[in-house]
């Protein structure tokens, strides 16, 4: 599957508005999420969100993309739930946590 083809794909796929899934390729295919929400730490604040995950589109046929796609879409809600869960005001599981390199 070429990066063009997959964009075909994305182009009927539709999810939440507001939400902008594209490809995207800076030296490899990426799938790029980007939506606005309100920052989690400062709540009267809205944030622009941009989740980018690689892949290897040759790969892939219709099916497997689009499989794909639902996988990245969820691990961006996985990783707002993380920031959004609290008790007492704190995160259960930070995807953010000081020092972090990665959440």
């Amino acid at each position: 599957m070429t990066i063009g083809e997959a964009q075909e794909i994305l182009d009927r796929i539709t999810y939440k508005p507001g939400w902008k899934i594209q490809m995207t390729n800076f030296g490899i295919p990426r799938l790029s999420i980007e939506y606005a929400t309100v920052d989690s730490d400062a709540p009267n604040r809205s944030t622009r969100v941009v989740f980018e995950i690689g892949i290897e589109l040759i790969y892939l046929d219709e099916k497997g993309f689009v499989f794909f796609v639902r996988f990245a879409i969820e691990q961006t809600e996985e990783h707002e739930t993380r920031e959004w869960l609290r008790i007492d005001g704190h995160c259960l599981t930070d995807p953010h946590p000081p020092k972090a390199i990665s959440a």
